[in-house]
């Protein structure tokens, strides 16, 4: 197969989501015989500390826009083009001002947690060769969603195991039974149900800590989605840009000492957090990939407890994490296609993490697990699969 030139069409940051899928396919995506441009602006201060690579990348893309008008679609002949996609294949991650950027052959990858397909978005992806769904869930979304002839893949996401890999534990948290729990705020990433299920815990054990990595970019907005949900109110912003996760806490019972919030941390620094913790907490009511953070926290060897429902269900399996089982109808009417989506039971959660308290034996052979059957999910098997599939003749 003969490498070709790709562009991609999303940014590279170390404090979201695509950000670090965009870092590996800057850092796994290279070859001698291929230029490979990011299309999107990026945060330089931030870039810098990931590398050459990255870089290199950005101003290989930027060279490609250069002289070309903004706000309008535009083509790129001599190149692939992959666009991140997210619900109903509405273009994710772009800035107001710009337009697609559309190659010889372009390729939506797709993180959707709506489970409908308008008339709109099957449109929207009769313009792809092809689309490459982040987990099982969503490529059969996709595939049930009426897409004619767009033939549809799946390719899980990786995980850095150089940085993200079991370590011993130095003492940060002493004395404290610590969980963590990460991922941006936003009600289908089930924080409310963490702050329920935790709290059933933490009555029986005062000693516990939450440690929470949920701060993103977008607070002020996703704290919203929690608007009327369940009887209490949503998270507040404070002056700094940040939410205020321990003032949201309190409405679930919860005092400032049993919740440590770590604000926006870049992904490099997360093992350091990883490894001083006993567990962590994922009740997510949907995730359109396989959910990074999780992934990230198995490759440390810690004992996770998942929710089985969506993208989960491409990592979850008793041996290697604490399944959560108890998956009811979602509350509340939401503008979304709710199919695949699943509610997490407090008692359920609080029971896991009991289980995980007085059984550490067994909680350790689980992390063990867990990190060596993340060993099998690298970035650098995720980026060759995805260039495989966009390169194939």
């Amino acid at each position: 197969m003969t490498a070709v030139d790709l562009a991609f069409q999303w940014g590279m940051s170390p404090v979201f989501g695509w950000g670090v899928y965009g870092l590996h396919l800057a850092r796994h995506g290279l070859r001698d015989d291929r230029a490979l441009g990011c299309l999107c602006a990026c945060d330089s201060g931030l870039l810098s500390q990931e590398g050459e690579a990255p870089a290199q990348v950005l101003a290989t893309g930027q060279a490609w826009l250069a002289g070309r008008p903004e706000g309008e679609d535009i083509r790129l002949d001599d190149a692939v083009v992959l666009h991140a996609l997210g619900n109903d294949l509405k273009p994710a991650a772009l800035a107001a001002h710009q337009g697609l950027v559309w190659g010889r052959r372009t390729f939506g990858v797709v993180f959707c947690e709506d489970s409908r397909i308008t008339a709109a978005g099957r449109q929207r992806a009769a313009r792809y060769d092809g689309l490459i769904a982040g987990s099982q869930w969503a490529g059969d979304v996709l595939r049930r969603g009426g897409l004619g002839r767009v033939p549809v893949r799946v390719v899980l996401q990786g995980v850095d195991g150089a940085r993200f890999r079991p370590e011993a534990r130095g003492g940060m948290f002493k004395g404290r039974f610590a969980v963590f729990s990460g991922g941006k705020l936003e009600y289908r990433k089930g924080q409310d149900t963490v702050l329920r299920g935790f709290a059933r815990f933490h009555r029986r054990h005062p000693e516990a800590l939450l440690v929470t990595a949920w701060q993103s970019p977008w607070g002020a907005a996703l704290a919203q989605t929690f608007q009327g949900r369940e009887g209490y109110g949503p998270p507040q912003m404070r002056a700094n840009g940040l939410v205020d996760v321990p003032g949201w806490a309190a409405q679930f019972g919860l005092p400032p000492s049993a919740v440590l919030d770590l604000g926006i941390i870049p992904n490099a620094y997360m093992p350091l957090v990883l490894r001083e913790v006993e567990a962590a907490l994922f009740p997510n009511r949907c995730e359109g990939g396989t959910n990074l953070v999780a992934m990230e926290a198995m490759a440390c060897g810690l004992p996770v407890v998942l929710s089985a429902n969506s993208g989960h269900l491409d990592i979850i399996g008793a041996g290697h994490c604490y399944p959560l089982r108890r998956q009811g109808p979602v509350p509340g009417a939401l503008a979304a296609g709710l199919e695949g989506w699943g509610e997490s039971d407090e008692e359920e959660i609080a029971a896991a993490l009991e289980e995980i308290y007085r059984d550490r034996a067994t909680a350790a052979v689980r992390g063990a697990a867990a990190a060596r059957f993340m060993a099998g999910f690298s970035w650098r098997r995720s980026i060759a699969a995805l260039l495989d599939m966009v390169e194939a003749r």
